[in-house]
This record gives structure tokens, C-alpha cells and sequence, in this order.
């Protein structure tokens, strides 16, 4: 055989002994991208868990993401989200408390969204919900950045800020103020103490792990250290590291499970804390059965249309014995379109005002905010008083729009209640009944509050008639600019109307 077929032949094992023994971290670069269409509702199963030497604390939900518009640059995804925070305390100041016990609701405020690019960078976030150090934000979180050009690793460094002691490990309810006593108080910390944050420099670095045609595996490790420090030690500083699963054909995460340790560093004391983070994307039946916190559907999303035996179905699961079919049929029945259902069945949807499940009664009032009937009222009614102000929301949308007069002293009410998130619909239900509710409203001219004053004059100023003129006039010229003001607009607009 010739040298040059024996020098041929060498170099071929060679390369392929070389190939076939490249380690599996050794991945191809990947070009990832998100993947968005405007209407498109993605959900996601979350848990955080925080252990610290005062116990430990777990958060646990669905995370919805509800894509509101989608431009070459920018994708706004409008959030919701349905957690409870649950906590197992160690000590308390009476000695041991163990057992886990309801720590309470987490909810992200109205209007919290978040603007990315197609590499996952948050150009503009709004009414964010701040994770334990160092997992950053909640929504950030389900949307880790990707690279601007293919690569089987990426990484960047930059400055921050994290939230200081007493706050490192989050806005979990064992750190949220309460109202006890006449004094607000931060549980395990004494009297409520100014919100800080310190600057940090972070560290990320992602790299391609595995590789399939469905989906990609990348292993993320993230480090921190504030620019603040006790003696040689960070005041904070953090580390996490963990594996995240893209799916490039349908453009987003389908997993995540982090895993990091924080440690706070004061002139007193040290502190440490284990964080884990765990996602999936919920698809399929589980999708179907987690119900849309009703606050996203202010946002315009496409309704379903059920063929007959879909809905007769969901009819018929409406009354089964079992939980997770009855919350799944209520869900589906609130995303419908539907000409004019049976009063057979909004009846039965009305019946589900009392569930004691906290999902099937936000279904129900959205169902009835369209579709009941004065019929419907006395349950609408009930749901004024539920505990889910979601639930509320809703009933005094649907209470609005039936103009029932029944309702008029309870949406007054909640008026007088102040800041609600419910008080903006319950003016505007009002305002929709119109002259009727003008004798009620005219009470709420007396109450010492000055802010549910000025919502009177708002309401006044729709739907006064020459019965609110002279109580109105009394409030021209208020020690209070604002209240003033608002008297003057409202008596100049019934003027007008007379």
C-alpha cells in the first residue's frame, strides 16, 4: 500500500476517534430566538423556596404571560399571577412554632408587564415582583436573555441593585408590613424600617449543555457581590447556579430549576439562605385547568368558540365530584364566546358563586360579568363580599352592566371603602346607572374621607341633577384645592345639562 492511502487512512481514524470522543458539554452553537403571536396565553408552574435560620418559606402558583403586541423590536407581554406563600417557622418570640401555616395571597399589581426583545432583554419592565437575591425578578426569571448570534456560550457582567437587610430575601409576606395594634410591623423584625437596596456587580455565564431536535439544555451560574462592604466581606453576596430547557420550535423555556445560597453580611451578624427556583410551562390539560386570574382578561384576547357537544360537555362537568374537572370546565366556560347561553346554565354558573374554591368563583364572575341576567344579581351580590378582590372586580363589571338598582348601595360602599382595586369599576358602575344612585352618592358627600369625597364629585359630575347643586356648592371653596376644584367642574357640567 502506498504512503500516501496509509497517511489517508490515519488521518481518517484519527478525526473520527477525535469526534467520537468530544464530551456531550461540547455543543454546537444554537441560534435562539422567542417566539411570540399577539393573543397567545403561556402559563408556567412555579415554586421558590427560602430557608433561612427563621425557617422555611415556600411560594408556590401559575405565572401567566399574555402577549399584548408583538413589533420587530419589542414584544409587550401583559403578566398575571395566582401565588400563595406558605411559611414553617422555627421560632417565634414565644419559643418554637413549627408547621407550615398560610402566609397569604402574592399578587403582581395592575398593569404589571414586561417589554423584551426576541434575545429575551427586558427593555422596560413595570410593576415587577422582586425574587430572594440572587434570582432576580419574577418575570425576568421565566425569560432568561439568549445570545444575539448563534453560540454554544454567552455571558455578561454588570452592576445592579439588590434589596438590602431586612429585605434580601424578598417581598415574601413574613416581610410585608401588617397592621397590628394600631402599629405596622415587619414579622421577626421589630417595627417597620425604610425599604434600602445596594449596588452589586453580577456575573452570568451560559453554556449549551445538551441538544436534541426538540428541545436545548443550558446550564446557567450566576455570582454577586455588592460594592458595599463589612471589613473584607461583602455586605451581600450570592451565587446560583442550575439548568434551563428551550424548546426553539415553539420559542420560549419549557423548564428551569436553580439552585444558589445568599449570605447578608451586617455589623452584627451574618446571615445565610438557601434560594431554588423551579419552572415548567404548563401544556395540555394542566393549561386547561389553570384559570386565568381574571385581571388578564382586561387585556383583549381571543375568545373560543365551543361546537355544542363541547359545551353540553362542560355543562355536565360543571356539577362533578371532582375539583380539578369542575375548575377546568368553569375556566374554559369564562374564555367562551357564546351567543346567548341557556338560563339554565347561567343559573348553574351562578350556583358556583359559593365554591369554596377561589378559581371556580373568579371563573363564575367573569362568566356573569357578560352573560347574567337580573336574575343573576342576588349572586353578583354575594360576590361583592368575597374575599378575592378579583372576584369583587368583576361582579361590579357585570352589576354595571345589568344598571340594576339593587346594586347601588353596595358599589357606594365600596366606593367609601377607598383605594380598592375594585373603586375605579364601582365609579364607573355608578355612573352607568345613572340618576338613581345620585341619592346615595349624595351621601358620600358627608363622609370625612376627602378622597371619597372627590369620587362623589366625579360621579356626581356624570349623573348630578339640581338635587346635588347645593351640597355640591357647599364644597366650592374647600380647604382642599383639589376637592374644591372638582365641586366647581361638577356643578358647571349639570348646569350645562339643565
Amino acid at each position: 500500500m502506498k504512503t500516501t492511502s496509509v497517511l489517508r487512512i490515519f488521518l481518517f481514524l484519527a478525526f473520527f476517534l477525535r469526534m467520537s470522543t468530544i464530551s456531550p458539554a461540547r455543543q454546537p452553537a444554537a441560534d435562539l430566538r422567542y417566539k411570540f403571536s399577539v393573543g397567545q396565553t403561556n402559563a408556567y408552574r412555579v415554586e421558590i423556596q427560602v430557608r433561612s435560620e427563621s425557617g422555611l418559606e415556600s411560594t408556590t402558583g401559575n405565572v401567566f404571560l399574555i402577549t399584548t403586541q408583538v413589533d420587530t423590536n419589542m414584544i409587550r407581554l401583559s403578566c398575571r399571577a395566582r401565588l400563595e406563600v406558605r411559611r414553617e417557622a422555627q421560632h417565634g418570640p414565644f419559643g418554637y412554632m413549627g408547621g407550615m401555616y398560610p402566609g397569604g395571597p402574592a399578587i403582581l399589581p395592575e398593569g404589571c408587564e414586561v417589554q423584551i426583545d426576541d434575545c429575551g432583554r427586558v427593555l422596560r419592565e413595570a410593576g415587577g415582583y422582586p425574587l430572594p437575591i440572587p434570582l432576580g425578578s419574577l418575570i425576568p426569571a421565566l425569560l432568561e436573555p439568549l445570545p444575539e448570534s448563534p453560540s454554544p456560550h454567552w455571558e455578561f457582567s454588570n452592576q445592579a441593585s439588590v434589596m438590602d437587610f431586612p429585605l434580601w430575601l424578598g417581598p415574601s409576606t413574613s416581610f410585608w408590613p401588617s397592621q397590628q395594634f394600631g402599629s405596622p410591623y415587619y414579622m421577626n423584625y421589630g417595627p417597620r424600617q425604610p425599604m434600602a437596596s445596594v449596588a452589586v456587580s453580577q456575573h452570568v455565564a451560559y453554556r449549551i449543555t445538551a441538544k436534541t431536535p426538540e428541545t436545548i439544555t443550558i446550564h446557567k451560574q450566576l455570582t454577586l457581590k455588592s460594592l458595599l462592604k463589612n471589613g473584607a466581606a461583602p455586605r451581600v453576596s450570592a451565587s446560583s447556579e442550575g439548568d434551563l430547557v428551550f424548546d426553539p420550535a415553539a420559542g420560549l423555556f419549557k423548564s428551569m430549576e436553580l439552585q444558589g445560597t445568599t449570605e447578608s453580611s451586617t455589623e452584627t451578624s451574618s446571615r445565610l439562605a438557601t434560594i431554588s427556583l423551579k419552572g415548567y410551562l404548563l401544556q395540555g390539560a394542566e393549561l386547561d385547568a389553570a384559570a386565568v386570574p381574571p385581571s388578564t382578561l382586561t387585556t383583549p384576547q381571543p375568545l373560543v368558540k365551543l361546537a355544542t357537544n363541547e359545551l353540553q360537555k362542560l355543562t355536565v362537568d360543571l356539577e362533578s365530584s371532582d375539583l380539578a374537572t369542575r375548575r377546568q370546565a368553569a375556566a374554559r366556560l369564562c374564555r367562551a364566546e357564546l351567543e346567548s347561553p341557556s338560563p339554565e346554565l347561567v343559573q348553574r354558573v351562578a350556583s358556583l358563586c359559593t365554591s369554596t374554591d377561589n378559581g371556580i368563583r373568579q371563573s363564575a364572575a367573569i362568566f356573569l360579568k357578560t352573560y347574567g341576567t337580573t336574575n343573576e344579581v342576588p349572586a353578583l351580590l354575594k360576590l361583592l363580599k368575597d374575599s378575592d378582590w378579583q372576584a369583587r372586580q368583576n361582579a361590579i363589571k357585570g352589576l354595571g352592566r345589568l344598571h340594576d338598582e339593587r346594586a347601588i348601595d353596595p358599589l357606594t360602599d365600596e366606593v367609601a371603602r377607598g383605594s380598592s382595586p375594585a373603586q375605579q369599576d364601582a365609579y364607573t358602575a355608578l355612573v352607568s346607572i345613572g340618576s338613581p344612585a345620585e341619592p346615595a352618592v349624595l351621601e358620600l358627600l358627608k363622609e370625612r374621607n376627602t378622597e371619597t369625597r372627590r369620587q362623589a364629585c366625579r360621579i356626581l359630575q356624570q349623573i348630578g341633577t339640581s338635587k346635588s347643586i347645593e351640597p355640591l356648592q357647599n364644597l366650592v371653596g374647600d380647604s382642599d384645592p383639589s376637592l374644591s376644584q372638582m365641586a366647581a367642574e361638577a356643578l358647571r357640567a349639570i348646569n350645562q345639562r339643565q
